[in-house]
């Protein structure tokens, strides 16, 4: 059973792989540009998660979220974000 700890641990988890292989991408292929690696790593993270945002959009309709919100924190932290929120342990 999931609850709102297990909830925030899996989105620190996220945030976390961001920053992390922000860092691989910067260490191991670009040291050249640390600013080349930052946007790669968005670039990633947005490629990683884009195909999750019609299931969030579903899972957030009625909930009185807005639209910057679901893409925001779907393009953040994915299912770790929607999932926990679909399943009623948090509501925002």
């Amino acid at each position: 059973m999931m609850n709102k700890t297990t909830a925030y641990i899996l989105m620190s988890g996220a945030l976390s792989s961001i920053v992390i292989g922000t860092y691989l991408i910067y260490g191991y292929f670009m040291p050249e540009s640390p600013l080349r690696a930052i946007l790669w790593g968005i670039a990633l993270t947005i490629i990683m998660h884009l195909p999750q945002l019609p299931k969030s959009l579903k899972v957030a309709e009625g909930k009185n979220l807005s639209m910057a919100r679901i893409v925001i924190k779907t393009t953040i932290f994915g299912a770790s974000w929607w999932k926990p929120l679909e399943i009623g342990v948090i509501d925002k």
